[in-house]
């Protein structure tokens, strides 16, 4: 009986902690998003996409923690840890990430303007 409950709290011990990293796939999701502008035709396809990946990690580590038996507890675990991520930290690495996307797309944006300029003075010359 120990045994089995010990298992069963490692397991919702586990969706708790991949709530958490969900929550943070969403924020840097969302921040990607806002960063980059996408059309509005890619975008559906690519929540798709994610969506998809996401719910194929859920059924990963159901399988992989809790030998595939889907409880209510495993729900609550991850729902749980998803609600602790965006009630608590999600304001501060949203921002943070936002500050390092815009940078990063600041700092594209200067080498591919540099390497347009080598290649419009490679082309001059010919």
């Amino acid at each position: 009986m120990t045994e089995m409950l010990e298992q069963q709290s490692t397991a919702f011990a586990v969706c708790v902690l991949f709530g958490v990293g969900i929550g943070f796939i969403i924020g840097l999701f969302n921040a990607f998003k806002k960063v980059i502008n996408i059309k509005d035709a890619w975008v559906g396809f690519i929540d798709l996409l994610f969506w998809l990946v996401l719910c194929a990690a859920v059924i990963w580590t159901t399988f992989t923690y809790n030998s595939g038996v889907i409880r209510l507890y495993i729900f609550l675990g991850f729902f749980s840890g998803i609600g602790l991520y965006f009630s608590t930290i999600n304001w501060a690495v949203s921002r943070l990430l936002n500050y390092i996307l815009c940078e990063l797309k600041k700092g594209l944006r200067k080498v591919i303007f540099r390497a347009k300029m080598l290649v419009d003075i490679i082309c001059s010359r010919r």
